[in-house]
């Protein structure tokens, strides 16, 4: 009774200590968030060890495992994995951040240089989290290993952002050719469509990829971690924190996984469907991942692991957001 009476009270001493140290990396601790707490967490912040200080996290690994049906990206794992690349942002102040910056195009069978990603991943954010425009970007790397095992690193830069929806579009300093990655394709014809409607209809499932931070499968991001077999039911529409149209998807994501692709895989049938006769093996962009949010009242949580808050559903920024932001007339930077 006493080593039990020992075991909690330094458990809340953990507790206390962690919450309140702004420095803490990890809290060993299992606790539940209370119901009132419905807050929507950005992935880029705690991307870089920030969490919140009136928050509470479960950080044991037999259960944040539980419902993780993320897999690591191996030399096993599908080729279209390649186009989803980490990205590596340096700011003139000398911090950094890690985010996914995905290959993509708008024409089949084509070499790219256009990455689509989420406009968070690129703002320097304070230790109080506040975003500060005045620190700039540096450099940033885009780097990804194909099936085979050969890394491919570009430069990218900023082509264009929008806070108001959170989508960001890069280019690299150099083509990637499309025998060693086939980007993901960006199509028109759903311009109108709901994700979940779009897979219901196609009879399709979706995958998300992205270099979570955690350190049970990302391994501090140099893991591209995804969750694949996702079909429409795991899909519904919803709101973020800044009261912008989102898709929840369930599916688990860490700080890191900013901006990684959700694609839709194509039988020959799709294919067909969609008028894509040539197509080798391209998948459909439909968004990228832009925050995490716990689930319901009483099963709310939220992860933390190696410093980085994670949760078991997605929040993902849809395709449509790219279009009507008017990301499509610089694919032609592709031609």
């Amino acid at each position: 009774m006493k080593k039990q009476c020992l075991r909690l009270s330094i458990l809340f001493i953990v507790i206390n200590f962690c919450t309140l140290a702004k420095d803490c990396s990890f809290i060993d601790t299992k606790v539940r968030l209370p119901k009132e707490i419905s807050t929507y967490l950005d992935i880029a912040e705690v991307s870089s060890g920030k969490y919140r200080d009136n928050a509470s996290y479960l950080s044991e690994s037999e259960e944040i495992s539980k419902g993780d049906n993320r897999k690591v990206k191996d030399s096993e794992s599908p080729s279209y994995l390649d186009a989803s690349g980490l990205l590596y942002i340096t700011f003139d102040n000398g911090k950094s951040m890690k985010c996914t910056g995905n290959l993509t195009d708008t024409v089949l069978n084509r070499s790219s240089k256009i990455l689509t990603s989420a406009e968070h991943c690129f703002v320097y954010k304070d230790e109080s989290g506040r975003r500060n425009y005045r620190v700039k970007i540096k450099s940033i790397t885009w780097s990804t290993y194909t099936k085979d095992g050969e890394l491919i690193r570009r430069s990218a830069q900023v082509l264009k952002t929008s806070r108001r929806s959170d989508t960001a579009l890069l280019k690299l300093d150099q083509e990637v050719p499309f025998s060693k990655i086939k980007p993901f394709l960006f199509l028109g014809d759903f311009e109108d469509g709901e994700i979940g409607d779009i897979l219901e209809l196609y009879e399709e499932s979706a995958t998300l990829a992205g270099f979570s931070s955690d350190s049970y499968k990302g391994r501090s991001g140099r893991n591209l971690t995804y969750t694949e077999d996702l079909s429409y039911d795991k899909f519904k529409r919803g709101v973020d924190s800044a009261n912008r149209s989102i898709t929840e998807v369930s599916a688990t994501s860490y700080g890191g996984a900013s901006g990684g692709a959700l694609t839709m895989s194509l039988s020959d049938t799709s294919n067909e469907d969609l008028e894509l006769y040539e197509n080798n093996g391209q998948r459909i962009f439909l968004g990228v991942t832009g925050s995490v949010r716990g689930l319901g009242q009483d099963e709310s949580t939220y992860y933390i692991s190696n410093s980085n808050i994670g949760a078991p559903e997605t929040n993902v920024i849809g395709f449509k957001d790219f279009f009507n932001d008017g990301y499509l007339k610089y694919f032609t930077l592709n031609e």
